[in-house]
């Protein structure tokens, strides 16, 4: 449902830092095409929509299809293992405010492995890094 606001967003993006970003909706297979919010997509149909695409340098997901710990999709897929089949790290973002700031101060390290960050949103949100070892986005 969200798709048409980011894809016009993602032009303003553009147009005022200089960054192309492409907005790609997931078609939810898992629940069925009527289901359209991000707290039900799953792992799998997300793998299906980005695999064989050419995703740039970062892939920016919604927190809200992963568990209350950030842990694991609906389907049980895990962010590190979305990660290894699509062979791009992913950022997880509740609010436009954490993908700035990411964008602001990208990932330090390659991406390995996901673990729980300790900076919430009242949520879990999850940042990755090699080894699992959390890390704050700034």
């Amino acid at each position: 449902m969200i798709a048409p606001t980011l894809r016009r967003i993602a032009v303003e993006l553009e147009r005022a830092c200089g960054i192309s970003a492409d907005v790609i909706a997931v078609r939810n297979a898992f629940f069925g095409p009527r289901v359209n919010v991000s707290g039900l997509l799953v792992g799998g149909d997300v793998q299906r929509a980005l695999l064989g695409r050419d995703l740039g340098d970062l892939v920016f997901l919604p927190r809200y299809a992963l568990d209350y710990t950030g842990s694991r999709f609906l389907d049980d897929v895990t962010p590190a293992d979305l990660q290894r089949a699509l062979g791009v790290p992913l950022a997880f973002a509740s609010t436009f405010g954490e993908v700035l700031r990411i964008l602001h101060d990208p990932l330090e390290s390659d991406v390995r492995g996901a673990a729980v960050s300790p900076t919430t949103n009242g949520k879990a949100w999850v940042d990755f890094q090699e080894g699992g070892a959390p890390v704050a986005a700034r």
